[in-house]
């Protein structure tokens, strides 16, 4: 019998070994565990299931640290004006 092409196998472990460089590439960014973790929730997002993707996407956010995405926290910047965030006049 001759085989035309790559098996299944061979297939999937080529396509592993590519995940595998794009895992090589970002870890040589020296991203932090925040960044880990944001990137993580922005591959989930892109998972063609919705129950995964929500899934994977729940389990991120309860993984996560409060600032994982930075939103929702008020930024206080005591120099220009006062604790509340208000400008003095």
């Amino acid at each position: 019998m001759v085989t035309y092409g790559q098996s299944q196998a061979e297939k999937a472990a080529e396509e592993n070994e590519v995940c595998r460089q794009i895992v090589r590439e970002i870890a040589n960014l020296g991203i932090n565990q925040r960044q880990v973790l944001l990137v993580m929730y922005l591959m989930a997002t892109e998972v063609e299931n919705v129950e995964h993707m929500k899934a994977l996407t729940h389990l991120i956010r309860e993984l996560g640290d409060d600032d994982l995405f930075l939103i929702g926290k008020p930024i206080i910047d005591t120099e220009v004006g006062g604790t509340d965030g208000t400008i003095d006049d």
